[in-house]
């Protein structure tokens, strides 16, 4: 399938000189679209490959999720019990009915620390200190807080889950996802890596002004956000958690279950949100940082996949918008 046969924006918005990234579409087990384009680095001479890895943002709650359910699972930590029960040092800092369901779901009445496309401006400290989940303990503590019960999307929630799996598991943040889910999925291209390390491999955010986006992140991922990865590992993270994770499927339906429902085709589970099109149910994530978008979305009766990764604010949002009005509006046999 052509992209052209997609759409004709579709094929300016690929081809535009704007567009940094990979775009892959597999539908029915049939790959019918990749598409490549761009540079990993800031002065060129390194073209992005199929294989590259990006920074995904907050994709990782995926991640982040699957550990916590892997805990909820074996009885080490219970969905309905509070964040406080786990963590004492909190007690008073928080609303004490703050619970682990209430944090996987942004239903919590925990606002957020961070937009999404915001810098870092309230730290102070510098960015390559946030090198440990806890090091954003002051901040994640002094969110402003809302109405529980109700969506407020929140990545203080999920450091707050990081916090709760290095407890639990006396394992840090990285070194659990690691060993509950890298090593056993066999996901050698992800991990947690220091992004200002020269020698890293991956394709480097870039700002709207052009500059490199590596003071305006953390240098290394955490729960909310900055595992780097690449598209051959994302499609083997969803083949081993719906096969190979021995997750039973009543907690792997806690996934996709539609907590949240926004419109028709839009609902929010416990680390994915869950999108109805083309006749099909797709779950997935966004990911948006500075100089740094992605979505990827996973069919759930079907071997399909659309994955799109940049190295650019914004433009995987428009790509997989354009991609999915092109299934939707496509001709029944088309």
């Amino acid at each position: 399938m052509s992209v052209k046969l997609l759409s004709p924006e579709l094929e300016e918005t690929l081809y535009c000189s704007r567009f940094s990234g990979v775009v892959q579409m597999k539908l029915h087990g049939q790959i019918c679209l990749e598409h490549v384009a761009g540079q990993k680095r800031l002065d060129g001479g390194q073209p992005i490959e199929l294989s590259t890895r990006f920074s995904v943002a907050s994709i990782t709650k995926m991640f982040t999720a699957v550990c916590v359910m892997q805990l909820v699972e074996q009885g080490t930590v219970g969905l309905d019990a509070t964040l406080v029960s786990y963590l004492p040092e909190i007690e008073g800092k928080l609303p004490a009915g703050v619970t682990v369901d209430g944090l996987l779901t942004h239903r919590s009445g925990l606002g957020d620390y961070l937009d999404d496309d915001a810098a870092l401006p309230f730290v102070d400290m510098p960015v390559e200190q946030l090198d440990h989940v806890r090091a954003f303990l002051p901040y994640v503590l002094d969110v402003q807080l809302h109405e529980p019960g109700r969506f407020r999307y929140s990545s203080a929630g999920y450091v707050l889950l990081g916090l709760l799996i290095e407890k639990v598991t006396g394992l840090s943040y990285q070194d659990a996802v690691k060993q509950m889910i890298l090593e056993p999925a066999e996901l050698s291209q992800s991990g947690f890596d220091a992004m200002d390390a020269p020698e890293l491999d991956f394709a480097m955010g870039v700002l709207d002004d052009g500059q490199s986006n590596l003071t305006h992140l953390p240098a290394i991922g955490g729960p909310d956000g900055g595992i780097l990865t690449n598209v051959t590992d994302l499609v083997a993270f969803w083949e081993w958690l719906n096969t190979r994770s021995g997750l039973r499927r009543e907690y792997l339906e806690l996934f996709w279950d539609k907590v949240t429902v926004h419109n028709p085709s839009v609902a929010y589970g416990r680390g994915f949100d869950v999108l109805t099109f083309a006749d099909q149910t797709w779950c997935g994530h966004t990911g948006s940082d500075p100089g740094i978008s992605a979505r990827v979305v996973f069919a759930r009766e079907s071997d399909s996949h659309i994955i799109v990764l940049c190295n650019r604010s914004s433009i995987a949002f428009k790509t997989f918008r354009l991609i999915r009005d092109a299934l939707i509006n496509r001709p029944p046999n088309g």
